[in-house]
């Protein structure tokens, strides 16, 4: 497995639906907690996280998560020095 240090901000439109806006965050924050509870970290101030995780193709799981419309999206490989 490869390690990333993954950058998650939500962009999500002021007119949304409020409670489609609060479905897809729910459901977004139930995809990270399944799989990675300990590892992201809520970023004050703003609607993101971060977080370093260890799997193999960390760009197919974030396209899945149901915020990804309206991700600002940083992934960055890492390595032991």
């Amino acid at each position: 497995m490869n390690r990333y240090l993954i950058s998650l901000e939500a962009r999500t439109p002021g007119d949304m639906d409020p409670e489609i806006r609060a479905d897809l965050f729910a459901r977004t924050r139930e995809m990270l907690d399944d799989e990675y509870a300990q590892d992201f970290h809520r970023v004050v101030g703003k609607q993101a996280v971060v977080g370093i995780v260890e799997m193999e193709l960390p760009h197919e799981f974030i396209a899945g998560l149901p915020l990804f419309p309206w991700l600002e999206v940083s992934v960055v490989a890492l390595a032991r020095r």
